[in-house]
């Protein structure tokens, strides 16, 4: 109905912007070592590929920026709100820069920016004047980041396909009440059987279907919450909360197998890759990524991702970083497959 909101918060969010944390490099590591079964992950950032974690190691449950789709647009009766809402879409719509005869559809030979007004689909006795009268599917054209990138800096909000030259572009995250990517649905259940370890790092664990993953390892595969503080602990949930819960002190579930590090990520991270023997090549690939996003900023401030969320959602008050619980990290550090 109104997408431009959206579209200035995704330019804040935009890729390119923010450096991967430590947590990201040592996912990386992981894989790097043959660790990693598969990353899941609710952050739409994609700075789990940004820290270099192969892509086909990554799940992003809830979509990411790191591509975008043509979803198609809704149709008014009034022509002044339709050059309001698409104002690109019109002549002396704002977009001078593109010449008459420059073609930016997308191989359809003409300039979709200087289209007339779509005819109305339905009546106008139906919907209200503000509301779209109708929906109008898009072409499923895929986007890539930097495209939508470039459209957003010219200042095309919202992006229109460049196939179709009609259909709203959307960045392929998963909005409240739409479904999830296909791949976690297709994955998720043999991973977690697959797994022979759990890392749960930075999370609420309150998003569902995500949290019920907790539940879905095998009755004796070890599980380590890294957070600032504890969720889903059994002993605070009605019934126990089944397998979808955490037993730090053994009193609830068959095996006795969580075990919890309180305090940042980041610093949960570090200790375990100094378990793991890993610390120097995290220090060697935080450095990389480093070096990498320097480069490719030109110049350009990148900010640590961290810092960036502390300002946003407050998610980074200092706490205690020593780590808790009832079960010792080296006791669940082996030949394992996370």
């Amino acid at each position: 109905r109104k997408p431009e909101p959206f579209f200035q918060l995704a330019r804040e969010l935009f890729p390119g912007q923010f450096v991967p944390t430590l947590s990201h490099v040592f996912i990386r590591v992981l894989a790097d070592e043959g660790l990693l079964l598969r990353c899941y992950t609710q952050n739409i950032d994609t700075l789990e590929r940004a820290a270099g974690v192969p892509a086909d190691l990554i799940v992003e449950a809830h979509g990411s920026f790191h591509s975008a789709t043509c979803i198609g647009r809704g149709y008014t009766h009034d022509p002044d709100v339709e050059r309001s809402l698409f104002p690109h879409l019109y002549p002396g719509g704002g977009l001078d820069d593109v010449d008459s005869d420059e073609d930016v559809g997308g191989g359809t030979g003409r300039n979709v920016w200087a289209s007339p007004r779509p005819k109305l689909k339905v009546p106008p006795t139906q919907g209200g004047p503000t509301e779209p009268a109708v929906f109008e599917p898009g072409c499923g054209h895929r986007h890539k980041l930097a495209w939508v990138r470039e459209q957003l800096s010219r200042g095309r909000v919202p992006p229109v396909c460049e196939r179709c030259g009609r259909g709203v572009v959307k960045p392929d995250i998963t909005f409240f009440g739409e479904s999830l990517p296909r791949r976690f649905l297709e994955l998720c259940d043999a991973d977690l059987r697959a797994a022979d370890a759990l890392l749960v790092l930075g999370t609420s664990l309150s998003v569902q279907p995500f949290a019920s993953l907790l539940g879905r390892v095998r009755p004796r595969v070890p599980r380590l919450l890294v957070n600032r503080e504890v969720v889903a602990a059994a002993s605070s949930l009605r019934g126990g909360g089944g397998a979808a819960s955490f037993d730090f002190d053994g009193s609830v579930h068959e095996y006795r197998r969580d075990a919890l590090f309180l305090g940042a990520c980041d610093d949960g991270c570090r200790e375990l890759a100094r378990a793991l023997g890993l610390e120097a090549k995290l220090d060697e690939a935080m450095a990389e990524v480093r070096r990498a996003h320097a480069r490719a900023s030109s110049g350009t401030p990148v900010t640590p991702a961290k810092e960036s969320r502390r300002a946003a959602a407050s998610m980074f008050d200092e706490q205690p970083s020593s780590p808790v619980g009832t079960t010792p990290l080296d006791s669940i550090l082996g030949d394992l497959k996370i």
